[in-house]
């Protein structure tokens, strides 16, 4: 389990979230009515079986303002954006 808190900073504005899956083959899934974030991710170094992955929720106590997830260098990246204050 990992807990963030985010502390505010004058003129620092909202603060973000950063989700890094490695491999092309990861997958980012908002599910905003449920207040979470799923993702899962199949890269590995070898060693296990074909379509073995890892899978991940995380959990907010509020709804965040904003979410966007693209692909950058073999990696698929998810941006959290949440209110100020």
């Amino acid at each position: 389990m990992l807990t963030a808190v985010f502390e505010e900073a004058k003129g620092a504005g909202a603060p973000d979230l950063v989700i890094d899956i490695p491999g092309n083959d990861g997958n980012v899934q908002p599910i905003a009515e449920a207040l979470q974030i799923r993702f899962t991710s199949t890269a590995n170094a070898g060693g296990v079986l074909k379509g073995f992955a890892t899978y991940y929720v995380i959990e907010f106590p509020e709804q965040w303002e904003s979410f966007k997830g693209k692909q950058f260098k073999g990696h698929q990246i998810g941006v959290v954006r949440f209110r100020s204050g």
